[in-house]
């Protein structure tokens, strides 16, 4: 007899580690797909060559065609972008929350319905405040130059239990304190009876009409291709692969894969005459938030292994080789924009291709950032200033704020990031203004839903994590309160709980 699960969550991420801990903790058989492998604590390496292609899609190799092209990075693997990001976790901008709910004409997003969903959420994955001994050299100059020049700055509320300052979370988190979803709600998932498929790709759903009846599969390297029925299906496969999936389902909708927000970053290192040590202290401990509400400009420290930043090191062969000869006298400022634009995810060969070209504005304001961090260098006594612009790679303090000023910066010379991808299936009062109500649910089905970033109708201008959260447990709950409704079957559902029965899938 084939097994018929209450609710499929695919992908193992922020969205869909906590609703499929919400869905499974009220009593559904829940499965949660993810097409990573699963890497346990005690395999997480300090090797960046080995972890990047255990734990990053494309080994990070990943890009967002444009003018410039911008590097994105998404984790593959079971804690998905939360095993691989700085941990930082921030309430949705009230502000944020007061405009979703106009677009939306749903009270139930505003920042006071919001406030419960908030806590509970950052109780599970131990939201706090860094312990003072974590934080390295690097940390502290940051934070005093910011202090010197009287801005704005907040201390970082990370997902952690007593992190030991070991540099290490853009690879994992060898000591378990960072509250990814392998350590939060995957053990939970677990414990309560929830059926965890790792190295398993979704490649489409099975539609009958405004339903679906499940998920077809294959293992992640390649195999036999078979279906995993269920009663539901909740989508977290992220702002690239989410929309890859509903159009591999015959999803017809105009604002699917488009809508694409990114938060435009880029990087300046600082050369010191001082010790930094970035191996030795959090990787992020806070953030300049002076600038955020009139310039959407986000100022923040980032620790990163020496083997990736020398990637964004300019110069060749010994020019490049005595420059990180200098890494531990680093400290790297980066800065988050607040996009002014959107792109969209194209398709090709299958591929989820994401495009994205800036606007004058973002230059303006890119501008302005890389001047603010020339500052802040300034103020904390770098010698010289690497720029993320090819034309311009190299400053010194004394000339480069003037020598910035007069440089008419060209797009394709810029080198930026992102690990904040938005809005690809986003929400709306209908069909005509989304892919999703503002409770996740597929508008034209009845059991499908959309939990993850990709459903944010905005930007946010703060680390996303938090508010990914809080939307899939909404989420959750609409399936909960609506189980009947939704699932066919009343408020007491029986789980499975046989090893025997889960090891038939």
């Amino acid at each position: 007899m084939i097994h018929r699960f209450d609710v499929v969550v695919v992908g193992s991420g922020a969205g869909g580690g906590a609703c499929a801990h919400a869905l499974v903790q009220a009593g559904l058989d829940v499965c949660l797909l993810e097409e990573g492998q699963r890497v346990p604590r005690q395999d997480q390496t300090t090797r960046p060559s080995e972890m990047v292609s255990k734990l990053y899609r494309g080994a990070g190799a990943t890009t967002i065609l444009g003018r410039p092209n911008i590097q994105y990075v998404e984790g593959r693997t079971v804690g998905g972008s939360t095993l691989i990001n700085g941990g930082m976790c921030w309430r949705t901008p009230e502000g944020v929350l007061q405009r979703w709910v106009e677009r939306l004409a749903d009270p139930s997003l505003a920042p006071e319905a919001m406030t419960p969903l908030f806590e509970e959420v950052e109780r599970e994955n131990g939201v706090a405040l860094q312990d003072p001994e974590s934080l390295g050299l690097d940390n502290l100059a940051f934070r005093d130059a910011a202090l010197a020049l009287g801005w704005s700055l907040r201390e970082n509320r990370r997902n952690q239990r007593h992190c030991a300052g070991t540099n290490h979370c853009i690879l994992g988190c060898p000591t378990g304190a960072k509250q990814s979803t392998l350590e939060s709600y995957i053990p939970r998932f677990e414990a309560a009876g929830g059926t965890l498929l790792a190295s398993t790709r979704a490649l489409s759903l099975q539609r009958f009409g405004g339903k679906v009846g499940g998920v077809f599969v294959t293992a992640a390297e390649g195999g036999r291709r078979s279906l995993i029925e269920a009663r539901a299906v909740v989508l977290c496969a992220g702002s690239t692969y989410t929309p890859m999936l509903l159009w591999n389902s015959g999803l017809q909708n105009p604002h699917l894969g488009r809508h694409l927000h990114l938060h435009p970053t880029l990087k300046t290192i600082g050369l010191y005459d001082r010790p930094m040590v970035m191996w030795k202290g959090v990787h992020q401990s806070h953030q300049v938030t002076e600038f955020i509400e009139k310039e959407g400009i986000l100022l923040a420290s980032g620790s990163v292994p020496p083997s990736i930043l020398a990637m964004g090191v300019p110069g060749f062969g010994r020019e490049h080789a005595e420059l990180m000869a200098q890494y531990d006298k680093m400290l790297v400022i980066g800065a988050m924009v607040e996009d002014t634009t959107t792109g969209r995810i194209r398709r090709l060969f299958g591929h989820p291709i994401p495009t994205y070209f800036l606007t004058q504005l973002d230059l303006v304001r890119i501008k302005r950032a890389l001047d603010l961090t020339l500052t802040m260098h300034r103020a904390a006594g770098a010698r010289k200033v690497l720029l993320p612009l090819h034309h311009l790679p190299v400053v010194d303090l004394d000339e480069g704020p003037s020598l910035l000023a007069a440089h008419e910066i060209d797009p394709s010379e810029i080198e930026l990031m992102t690990v904040h991808l938005m809005g690809t299936c986003r929400m709306g009062r209908d069909r005509h203004e989304g892919v999703v109500d503002s409770r996740g649910k597929v508008f034209g089905y009845g059991n499908l839903f959309v939990a993850d970033a990709s459903v944010f109708p905005t930007h946010l201008g703060v680390n996303p994590m938090e508010t990914i959260w809080v939307l899939a447990r909404r989420t959750a709950n609409r399936i909960l309160e609506h189980r009947e409704e939704i699932l066919g079957v009343g408020r007491s559902v029986p789980r499975r709980s046989s090893t025997s029965d889960k090891k038939k899938h």
